[in-house]
């Protein structure tokens, strides 16, 4: 990433110091939930609230099967 506003040399500093944190984030904050992957034809994958919905999905699928 260049920068009209800021020094190359702070800005390569800056971008270090975001891929160090980027990194530690994916590296510690990875997280995820498998509801019924047993014998699953279909994978839902969501985030945030429509992953809410989409465990309500899954549960209202399984039970009408």
């Amino acid at each position: 990433m260049t920068s009209l506003l800021i020094k190359a040399e702070d800005c390569e500093a800056h971008n270090l110091h975001l891929a160090e944190k980027y990194k530690a984030m994916e590296e510690k904050e990875c997280r995820w939930e498998e509801i019924a992957l047993d014998d699953a034809e279909l994978i839902f994958v969501a985030y945030g609230t429509p992953a809410r919905i989409a465990s309500s999905a899954i549960e209202n699928c399984a039970s009408r099967a």
